[in-house]
Parts: structure tokens; C-alpha cells; sequence
């Protein structure tokens, strides 16, 4: 199970002031994924261009068609960058000329706990290989002019929660500045736009993936006496459980954990529940129901059959917190009319959200 938070479509677009180096290189211009060039370019810069990052996470669950997520792990986020091109001619042709290029933030995304900058000239294909732009300018390449380097940029959205944490449009400007070997010199401008959505991933061990949903689970043969069965499953009888809802038996499933992920919320815990949303066929509700329970052997609560009213498992699991349960099965003892023999199979929903 996956959601993502309401992104805002909407991507405010900042100006900057003028800036002071002399424009006498010939050819400074940029181009790839998502960078358009702007129709008014004031304050002196050779262009002005626009990157629109569209809607982004820090968990990479969006797709980004047009853009390359590259995973962080410190800090922790995803990276979505435009693979894109400077194309840089100091004079009327080519002929070799030493080009240095530095990046500086003249204006920083306004959350800087959640977003930064990233710009890359070479081993792009890492977090590690990027620079995080700043108020400093920093070299970002230094090498020969030509129509094809490479200028891999786009922002780092971190997984954060709590009061830092943000969802909504953002913006960046970002300086290049290129000196020649000669002394002649070209600045262009690039706001980089993006619109923070809120993410969550979910993940459970034990329980197979796939199918016709997320994951299943088969318990194999169970009667109501708990005699036999295929699969190791621990069984609760009258003996064992006398807490159980009895005559009956429990079949409790190995342990399962439930993983959740999220990023950019303004609260620091989420809440699992859960609930039948497809109940065993009718034939069989009258011998078979699905309960959960925090141990084996343990007190199994029924799992209700109302998908609007499903049950609170926990209400405190933090970012990457990990919950154990078991599941169960109860069996009841019944013969005559009510009995029931068979396959069955029901469908569990389990739902986790941050407020």
C-alpha cells in the first residue's frame, strides 16, 4: 500500500537582482529536461532559463518521467535532476579555450531543511558526485569549451518530520558564472521550481508479495480441532488458550513485521489499522475469522468486517518504524447445517497514515 500526500500544482517563480561580471563570452546557453529559457531575462545575465522539477518526494515515489532520481543516504532523500547541457564558446569558434564554472544560490529554497540545490559535472551517477549549492560559489567544472558538458542539476528533497518538515512549491536561484583562460567572462541565471508532496512507502516481512494483492498468506489445512495441519502454525485449543473464543481453535501465523516510511509530514508518528474488506465467502463466515494478535498465543482481537471501521493496531510508529504482529485464524467447532469444509480466502486491508 502506497499514498502520497495532495501535491500543490502550483510553482512560484522568483527573480533576482543584477549581477555585476561583464558579459563578453560569446555562446553560454543551457539546455535539457524541464529547462525552458525565460522570455524576460533582466539584470544583465547573458540567459535566463527555468528548470520545473514538477511534483517531487523524498522517498522517490513519484516518477518523474522526465528526470533521474538518484537515492541519498546522508542525508537521507532522493535526488531529481535534469540531465542537462552547457554550451559554452568563448569566442567566434572553437579553439580550445580553458573554461572554470561556478554555481552559487543568490536566493536558497526558502526550506532549507527539506530542499538544496544539487549540481554535477562528472560521476553523476551517485549522491556523492554532486555539490550542494549554497550563498558560496563553488566550481562546479574546469576544463575545455565546448556545446555538450555536462551539467547534471535539480534539487535533494530530504526525508524530514516534524516542525522542519514542508510540502508545498519552492523555489531556487542559481548563479553560473564562466571565466575563459583569457579573462572573458558570461553569467547565466537558472531557478530551479519544484512542488514538495508528502510520501509514505509501507512494507511487511513474512507474508509473500505479490498476487492478486500487495501480499498473502496461506495457512494451509485447519479444522476446528486443531488436529494435523500443513503449515507451521502455532495452535491455541482450550487447553493452551483459555482466554479464546472457544469451542474453537486459533491458528496464529509466524511472526510478521509492518515497515512504514514517510517523509515530510508535520507529525513524527503514523497509525496502522486494519479491517476485512472482503470477508470469507458466506458458506464459511460462520466457521472461519480473521483476528490479530501482538503474540503468539496471545489475546487475537477480531479484525472487523466493516472496512469503514477498522481497527487501530498501533498509533505510534515513527519514520522507518517497525511493528510485530501475528495474525490469526480462528476455526470454530461446528457440525450440522453451519459446517463448513473447504478453501477459503479473505482479503485484509491494512492502512497506515500520518495526520
Amino acid at each position: 500500500m502506497r499514498r502520497l500526500g495532495p501535491a500543490l500544482a502550483l510553482v512560484a517563480i522568483a527573480g533576482c537582482g543584477s549581477f555585476s561580471f561583464a558579459q563578453n563570452i560569446n555562446i553560454f546557453t543551457l539546455s535539457g529536461p524541464g529547462i525552458t529559457q525565460d522570455s524576460s531575462c533582466t539584470g544583465g545575465f547573458l540567459n535566463c532559463y527555468t528548470l520545473t522539477l514538477g511534483t517531487v518526494d523524498a522517498l522517490g515515489v513519484n516518477t518523474a518521467p522526465s528526470f533521474t532520481k538518484i537515492a541519498s543516504s546522508s542525508p537521507l532523500g532522493e535526488m531529481f535532476i535534469s540531465n542537462a547541457t552547457m554550451t559554452i564558446r568563448v569566442g567566434t569558434t572553437y579553439n580550445g579555450q580553458a573554461v572554470t564554472v561556478t554555481a552559487q544560490a543568490t536566493a536558497l529554497f526558502g526550506h532549507p531543511a527539506v530542499l538544496t540545490g544539487e549540481a554535477c559535472t562528472s560521476g553523476c551517477s551517485v549522491a556523492t558526485g554532486y555539490t550542494a549549492l549554497s550563498g558560496t560559489a563553488a566550481t562546479i567544472f574546469t576544463g575545455i569549451e565546448s556545446p555538450a558538458i555536462t551539467l547534471d542539476v535539480g534539487a535533494l528533497v530530504r526525508e524530514i518530520n516534524g516542525s522542519s518538515a514542508y510540502a508545498g512549491s519552492d523555489t531556487e536561484v542559481v548563479t553560473l558564472h564562466a571565466v575563459s583562460g583569457g579573462g572573458r567572462a558570461g553569467t547565466v541565471r537558472l531557478t530551479i521550481a519544484v512542488s514538495v508532496q508528502t510520501a509514505i512507502i509501507v512494507s511487511s516481512t513474512t507474508f509473500t508479495a505479490g498476487g492478486s494483492t500487495d501480499y498473502t498468506y496461506n495457512f494451509g489445512n485447519v479444522n476446528g480441532l486443531g488436529i494435523g495441519g500443513t503449515l507451521a502454525n502455532t495452535k491455541c485449543t482450550a487447553a493452551l488458550c483459555p482466554s479464546a473464543t472457544l469451542p474453537a481453535v486459533v491458528y496464529y501465523s509466524p511472526q510478521y513485521t509492518f515497515t512504514g516510511i514517510f517523509a515530510d509530514f508535520s507529525s513524527t508518528t503514523g497509525t496502522l489499522k486494519a479491517a476485512v474488506t472482503t470477508n470469507f465467502s458466506a458458506s464459511a463466515q460462520a466457521t472461519l475469522h480473521l483476528c490479530d494478535a501482538t503474540a503468539s498465543l496471545g489475546t487475537c482481537t477480531a479484525l472487523p468486517v466493516t472496512p469503514s471501521a477498522p481497527v487501530t493496531l498501533s498509533s505510534s510508529i515513527a519514520d522507518r518504524g517497525t511493528v510485530s504482529r501475528y495474525l490469526g485464524l480462528t476455526v470454530a467447532e461446528i457440525n450440522g447445517a453451519s459446517a463448513f469444509t473447504g478453501a477459503a480466502s479473505a482479503t485484509i486491508t491494512y492502512t497506515f497514515s500520518v495526520p
